[in-house]
């Protein structure tokens, strides 16, 4: 018997006699509190399911909405961990347990693998002698001509396209840099003189030092991104001094959304983040492109009708947000909440079979 085991058995059986001496109470009192001691695998869960196992339960990436359908990535475990694109169908006599229908060839693999931890499926990802080469292109889906748009750097992520279709942004690094150092550049797609990205006009980072830039959006002719130069990833608008939303608190990480826009020329700011454990969804009055937010509302747990926590916002139809959530007694879920009623957030689709 190893030297702690005999101590402990030492020290129980000595508080047990003690406490036998002066109380039979105290001597119950001290064997109960004893027998809670417990591995980590014996406590009870409230999730007891035999689905609910590693090689069973799938994990949801990317939420999507688009032409009024919703979609989502499933990563399958007992498929090698395939990441799969699928389309909510639950009347599809055809779909699965989760309410879904394949929309990827069997087989298929959706994911990227240039900037795979930070995102970023449109960077063209060609291989040399010396080192890969990244860029930005353009391609015509009429007849497949690429225009390179964006070259010169080591890495890129995140290219976004104006309402107009006139200009991209993107974010850009080089090394050493890491994706934590980064910057949000932008060039005319059609009209630029080059397609160097030192000669693209330069909107956050760079100049500001260790300061990571991320998720640039286009919304009523404004770019939006998020930055952490004030030592929080808050929200920020290109031409407007500060964060339009000044909060300790993070909007979004690298893998994260963080914020978006309902649908309409004039749509309000939906953004999501941690505070105390739970996950908050903010909305805000961002239409005076000269000032900061404004009419904000916040919404979170039970009180709200939202799952503890969630991510991967979207914006659906008729006031409906869309999201990848769970709770203590729930599995990782796709959810369905509309934000003009309030009401109770739906399941769509579970992780396993809910």
């Amino acid at each position: 018997m190893q030297r702690s085991a005999v101590f402990a058995s030492f020290l129980t059986a000595n508080l047990s006699a003690a406490f036998r001496l002066s109380s039979p109470t105290a001597a119950l009192t001290i064997r109960s509190a004893m027998s809670m001691t417990k591995t980590p695998c014996d406590w009870d869960s409230t999730i007891t399911r035999p689905e609910a196992t590693i090689d069973k339960v799938v994990k949801f990436g990317g939420v999507y909405f688009s032409s009024g359908k919703l979609y989502w990535l499933e990563e399958r475990p007992d498929e090698g961990g395939r990441s799969v694109l699928c389309e909510y169908a639950p009347d599809d006599p055809k779909k699965s347990k989760r309410n879904g229908i394949d929309v990827s060839p069997e087989g298929t693999n959706v994911r990227t693998r240039a900037n795979e931890d930070y995102g970023g499926d449109a960077v063209d990802h060609k291989h040399s002698e010396k080192e890969v080469v990244k860029e930005i292109v353009s391609i015509d889906v009429r007849d497949g001509y690429t225009k390179v748009l964006a070259r010169g750097n080591a890495s890129y992520s995140h290219p976004r396209v104006s309402s107009n279709g006139k200009k991209l942004a993107y974010i850009t690094w080089n090394h050493p840099a890491m994706p934590l150092c980064t910057e949000l550049r932008v060039t005319d797609i059609y009209s630029a003189k080059s397609n160097e990205s030192c000669d693209h006009k330069l909107i956050a980072g760079g100049r500001e030092g260790d300061t990571a830039v991320i998720r640039p959006t286009y919304q009523g002719g404004r770019l939006y991104y998020i930055s952490n130069r004030s030592g929080y990833y808050n929200i920020y608008r290109a031409g407007f001094e500060g964060s339009i939303l000044p909060m300790e608190a993070d909007f979004g990480q690298l893998r994260q959304q963080g914020f978006l826009f309902t649908p309409g020329k004039n749509g309000r700011l939906v953004a999501q983040y941690e505070k105390d454990g739970r996950s908050v969804l903010l909305t805000a009055n961002v239409r005076d492109g000269r000032a900061p937010a404004t009419d904000i509302e916040e919404y979170s747990g039970e009180k709200d009708g939202l799952p503890m926590t969630f991510t991967g916002l979207v914006a659906g139809e008729n006031g409906n947000f869309y999201f990848a959530g769970g709770s203590p007694g729930t599995l990782s879920s796709i959810y369905e909440w509309n934000i003009e009623s309030k009401g109770e957030a739906t399941i769509l689709s579970c992780s396993s079979s809910c």
